[in-house]
């Protein structure tokens, strides 16, 4: 990843958990994660791992094929 350019991934994220009134606190507590971590993601400078996606697929319907494996925003 180049400085300064986001992955995909961690805008579409970020864009999910603000439309849906999800702030990284919210997702910290749901994750057992400091709210440092969360912010982590949403900028793309450390990736989500598998088991975190799939609880937040399941708590709060992120769709991770699509944020996640789906390049295209």
């Amino acid at each position: 990843m180049r400085r300064g350019n986001k992955p995909n991934w961690a805008i579409k994220f970020r864009n999910f958990c603000f439309n849906n009134d999800l702030r990284a606190t919210d997702i910290a507590e749901l994750l057992h994660l400091k709210t440092a971590t969360i912010y982590k993601y949403w900028a793309g400078d450390i990736t989500v791992p598998d088991e975190n996606k799939k609880i937040l697929e399941q708590k709060v319907g992120l769709d991770i094929y699509d944020t996640f494996f789906n390049e295209e925003l």
